[in-house]
């Protein structure tokens, strides 16, 4: 399925979007690459492939390191531009009665 040009002049309106026939052509010629490599998907050979409920295999996470603690700035400092503040608690007005 390609796009026309008066699919993209309707996308622009509804999204509100004033685009000149250059921006129009550009969004056109990127709207139906993205839509062909869609269709290039659809045509992939996944007939031995086991559905998966997650993208990372089972035990596998994307940490890159291990979990520490970092040292954070000094409580003095945080609550410096605080406008209320009680010892190292910000003061906030009652918003829910």
């Amino acid at each position: 399925m390609a796009l026309t040009r008066q699919d993209i002049q309707k996308l622009a309106q509804l999204a509100r979007l004033a685009q000149n026939p250059r921006e129009e052509e550009d969004t056109l010629k990127s709207l139906n690459a993205v839509l062909g490599l869609i269709d290039e998907l659809k045509n992939a050979d996944v007939d031995n492939v086991d559905p998966m409920a997650y993208v990372q295999l089972h035990g596998q996470t994307l940490r890159t390191r291990a979990p520490a603690a970092v040292a954070g700035y000094p409580p003095e400092q945080l609550m410096q531009n605080a406008p209320q503040a009680d010892e190292n608690h910000f003061l906030v007005p009652k918003v829910i009665e």
